[in-house]
Order: structure tokens, then sequence, then C-alpha cells
């Protein structure tokens, strides 16, 4: 590389990886047209953040300042490498989390976002950049005093709020996630003329659970998600009873670690792109997307979850984000920071909402249509509410009015008990009621309960199979629909809810990760478990070996190491510039799909190893490993 050379551009479609082996290399964010030095990488460093296992367009310039050598891999074979080296997996996945954690606290990125508190198209915009783990910097029109010079340049008024800036030039005004997901490119990467192993629709918990499985087994799998990644757990505030975590995690981070786990595997995501028709009339089967698009899989995973069920209230879409909200994040929270709040519900999720909203409103108020918690809430869970001086549960209370202009200022409840409806100055409602099944976009393809709900395995009739034409001599199986090879995980299969019908987040994905994954613990690699759902790299801090200091996750020398001699893993890196060819076609494969891909496999499986060879080798100073694992002298570049 040449000194002043542009190794990667903002907004660059196929970002590559360099491992930096002599010079030096400045990350740049830019605004404005004006560049600010993020960090600088030198000999032993390596670039790259979440991008790269996304597949999205670059965030950072790349900028050489020194001439020297580096190693270039596209993201194909960097994934390759994460996925067959334990080692070298561990190292880039905790670096590439850690950068974007760091963009995103600091809102480095390439969206800047114009809006107001009091703007219910404002906090959907947020949701969705925060739940795709997108950086962004907001200004607040009612607090930030540039606010207006920022609206003047751009020729938008307030009235066009929430205005997305993307990638300095672009102007979205009052946007939709759709355009939001076009305009930074978050499907540019996938293909959709392909016939895919495996399509999974839905990404939430269950979802994100069987592409996890799915791409660690091999299988080419897409997942669609209409809306956010997560489905409800994901809006939880706080998960306590899902597996392997024991101080609990907030259902933004538990979809992230899925999301990126999903995706060190192979999956793709595709977002803001929602399943409007299922064709299931022969395989392979096909679903028709919301803006006329199509995809075909040979299998299918329906998780499309379900939705809280919205009171019978005639105006509560009015209030919906200014008022009227269906989850509790942070960033609902800050919205009702010292003010009275009300929460709708008696399942986890609303008594979660309830405890981690009182942690900064004025007062709780928890209704619920019951006589108490004990029948539809976790009992650790309900002693927290009722031992809680901020919380006050009001039992066979039922939300019955909603008033206000812009932004609720008052609601009204019924209390069944007395027959009195009171009035109260509560400007903030929390609804987390019942449970309404994602499924009208099946048209009929697949057999439902009374309720809406998928049926699967041994609750088929044999009505549901003789009308579906069932071909095969086998039953179907447990998590199987009434088509074959068609599949439906979570929320959105039948006999999957409580009593009640309520589906809270907070049991959601425990029940998804045990019973729904079908007894697959023989696909767990027993040594490292990369494949749990939920499973990150960060988690092995605690246990691992004396490493180096990680600044920012950027790896930092230690005092005392010298380049020359040093060994192992986290030895510094020697370097030579090395560009890897594609790989070219086989014969045959227009005539044989099967052949084709088993032709590719084999040659993927042999450059692979080549470019697993020389990064390892690279990582461990002047050694390198032969094919058998012996260490060999390496020649000086």
């Amino acid at each position: 590389m040449t000194s002043g050379e542009v190794l990667v551009e903002v907004g660059q479609r196929h970002v590559p990886f360099f491992v930096v082996l002599t010079g030096d290399v400045q990350v740049f964010r830019t605004s404005g047209g004006a560049e600010a030095l993020f960090i600088t990488l030198g000999a032993g460093q390596f670039s790259g953040e979440g991008t790269m296992l996304t597949g999205r367009r670059g965030l950072t310039r790349l900028r050489t300042i020194t001439a020297g050598e580096v190693i270039e891999l596209t993201r194909e074979q960097l994934l390759g490498l994460i996925q067959t080296d334990a080692e070298l997996s561990e190292i880039f996945m905790r670096a590439f989390i850690l950068r974007r954690i760091e963009l995103i606290a600091g809102g480095y990125g390439d969206v800047v976002l114009i809006g107001s508190t009091h703007c219910a198209g404002t906090l959907g915009v947020k949701e969705f950049l925060t739940r795709n783990g997108h950086p962004f910097h907001y200004i607040d029109l009612d607090r930030d005093a540039d606010a207006q010079d920022l609206l003047d340049r751009f020729h938008v008024t307030a009235a066009d709020v929430p205005v997305l800036i993307g990638r300095g030039d672009v102007v979205l005004r009052n946007p939709s996630i759709q355009q939001i997901a076009d305009c930074l490119g978050f499907n540019d990467a996938i293909d959709r003329t392909s016939v895919r192993d495996l399509v999974i629709v839905g990404a939430g918990p269950a979802g994100l659970a069987a592409a996890v499985y799915g791409a660690s087994e091999g299988l080419d799998v897409l997942v669609l998600e209409s809306n956010l990644p997560g489905g409800q757990a994901g809006s939880s505030s706080r998960i306590e009873n899902y597996l392997g975590f024991p101080t609990g995690i907030s259902g933004v981070d538990l979809t992230a670690r899925a999301y990126a786990q999903a995706q060190k595997f192979g999956a793709q995501v595709m977002v803001a792109k929602g399943a409007a028709k299922l064709a299931c009339a022969r395989s392979p089967y096909a679903v028709h997307l919301e803006d006329g698009g199509r995809i075909n899989a040979r299998a299918m995973i329906i998780a499309s979850g379900a939705r809280y069920r919205k009171p019978a209230i005639a105006n509560v879409s009015q209030f919906e984000g200014a008022g009227v909200y269906y989850s509790a994040s942070r960033m609902e929270s800050q919205l009702c920071a010292g003010d009275e709040v009300a929460v709708v519900g008696g399942g986890n999720s609303a008594g979660q909402a309830a405890v981690f909203l009182a942690e900064t409103a004025k007062h709780v108020h928890l209704l619920v249509r019951g006589d108490g918690l004990a029948d539809t809430m976790s009992r650790y869970l309900a002693r927290r509410i009722e031992e809680h001086p901020a919380i006050t549960l009001r039992t066979r209370t039922e939300l019955v009015a909603l008033d206000g202009e812009r932004h609720l200022d008052r609601i009204r409840w019924l209390d069944s008990k007395t027959g009195v409806v009171e009035t109260h100055d509560i400007g903030h409602v929390f609804i987390m009621t019942g449970a309404v099944p994602n499924t009208g976009w099946l048209d009929g393809c697949v057999a439902l309960d009374g309720r809406g709900f998928i049926k699967t395995g041994p609750d088929l009739s044999p009505e549901d199979l003789v009308t579906s034409g069932w071909p095969l001599a086998r039953s179907p199986y447990l998590l199987e629909t009434n088509r074959p090879g068609v599949f439906a995980v979570g929320d959105v299969r039948g006999k999957n809810d409580s009593d009640d019908h309520q589906h809270d987040a907070d049991r959601t994905p425990h029940r998804e990760s045990l019973d729904d994954r079908g007894e697959r613990a023989d696909v767990i690699d027993e040594d490292r478990g990369d494949n749990l759902p939920g499973y990150n790299e960060t988690d092995r801090g605690a246990d691992a070996e004396p490493r180096r200091k990680i600044r920012d996750g950027y790896y930092v020398a230690s005092d005392n190491e010298s380049a020359e001699v040093a060994r192992g893993r986290h030895a510094p890196h020697r370097f030579q510039r090395q560009k890897w060819v594609a790989y070219d076609d086989h014969p045959g494969c227009h005539d044989n799909e099967a052949d084709c891909k088993e032709g590719e496999r084999s040659d993927r499986h042999t450059a692979d190893h080549a470019t697993h060879r020389s990064v390892r080798g690279s990582l461990n100073g002047n050694e390198r490993a032969d094919d058998h694992g012996e260490r060999t002298p390496q020649d000086h570049v």
C-alpha cells in the first residue's frame, strides 16, 4: 500500500478486511465533509467492526499515512476464518462487537436524526435504528440550539420531522422504516434470485435461534423481518429467566447478540421487508414480499410471532408513540422520567416494565383485569411489585379512555370492584396485554387453530392433512405444519401461550430456546457452545488467560512486548499484501446445481485453508501452521 491510499470509503458497498503488517492506517469518521480521526492502526492490528458481519456499507474511511503492507480479505473469506478457527473467531468477534458499541455510544455513523419528543414518528425511527444496531446522531428540536440551523441548511421545516439525513446529503422527511433501510443499504448484500436452503420469517428469539442452528449446520439461511429484530422479547426492559444470564439481560442486548451470532455463521437478515403472501402449492416454496419481490426456499420456518392486543379504545392509534407505547426500553423511560405512568397487563413483560419504569418515573400504576398476579406472573416478579414503594397494583381495573391533542394528557380507568371511573393526569401508558398472531399473510397455506395460531405436529387433525394434500407416508414432525418442510416456532405456534393468552416477552425466549429448538442438543459444540442463541464472544473474558490490553476493542501492545520476538496468537503481525482471487465458475454448474455446489465447496475449502494459514501465520509472528497443525519456520517477507 502507498502513502495516502484510501482503502475503504464511507458508504462503500463491499468493505474488505485488512491486517496491518507494516506501516500505519488511520480510521476517520466524516461529518459534513470534514474528517475526524477515530484511531490509528499500526503493525499487529486489524480493521473492521460490525459491518464485517452484516455486509452493510462502510461507516468509516480508512487511509494509509505511511507506505507498508497489509493482508486483505473479502468479507466472505473473513467469515470463513471466523467459522472454522476458534481463536481467530474470539479475537475478531470481540473486536467487531466492541467497536460497533463504541460507534453507537458516540453517535459516530452516517445518520443524523432530527426529531422531537412530542413526535410519534421520532420514537419509531430511533427504535428502528437502535434495534438494528446502526449508530446515529440525534438532534432534539426542543433542546438543541443548533437544530434550526440544520433545518435551514437542508430546507426542511419542523412540520417535516422526523427528518433523517443519511450519508451527509440524502434527506428523508418523516420516512418509513422501508425508506430508511433502502437509504442506508441495509439489504444491499442480499441476493434475492437464488433458491435458499432455508427461509425464516421473523427475527424474534425463535427465528434468530433457528438461523443460528441452520447456518451453523452449513445451510444457506435468509431471515425476513418486516419491522424490528427481536420481536416482543426485543422490546423487554429486562429478561431474568433466560438460561445463562443470572443477572438478567435486556431485550435489545439479547437481540444484538443473537443477531451477530447468526451472521457469524453466515445467515443473512433482510430487514423492513415483510412477507405478504406464502405460495405453497409446490416446492420450492415462495415468499412474496410487501415490496413486490419474491424469495424462493426449499424449506421454511415461520417465526412471525404475535403482537400485543390493542385496547378497544377508538383513539388509541392517535397517541401511539406520543403517550401510548407497546415496549418499555431505555428510550421510552427517558420520555417519562419524573412523571406518573400507567402499565396495562398482568404478564411478565408488564411486570418487568413496571419495575424498570419505577427507577425513573414518579410513580407507576399497574392495571390488571384479574384479582391478582399469581396466575399470570412469575412469583419473583410479583413480589418485587408488591414490595416496591413506587408501584401501585390496581386489580380488576381496566383502561377505558385516552384524552389529549398532539400528545396524551390524561387517561381514565374503570374500577370493576366499585364501578367508578377515575380520571388521572397521566401522559404515558404502556400496553402489554393479550396476543394476536401474525398469520394473516399465510393466506390459508397452513392450518390454524380457532384463535389464528399455527397448528403443528400432533395438533394437526387428519382433516388438516387431507385438506392440504399431505403427500408423505410419515406424519408431520413436532414443529412441522401440514405442508412438508414448512415449520412453525415461537409465539406464532398454537398451544404456545399461557392460560390467559398473554404472550409476554420475559417468558418467550426461555420457551423458544429450550422447547422450539426441537432437541437439537446434538449440534451444539460441546467445547465452545458457539451456536447457543445469545452466546457472545465477550462472555469469555472472565475465565480467559491473561491477554493484551484492549482499549475500545482495539489491540494495544504492552510496554515490554517486542514485535521481533513475540509469539502466539496475540503476537504482532508480519506483513505482506495479498489479494485473494475469487472462485472460478465450475463446468456443469448450469446443468447440475448439486454438483456445482459440491465443486465450489471443495475449492472453497482449499482456498479458505490457505487463507486461514496466512492470517494465522501473521497473527503468530514468524511462525505458521502447516496442514497438520505443526509449527514450521516462516521466511521473512
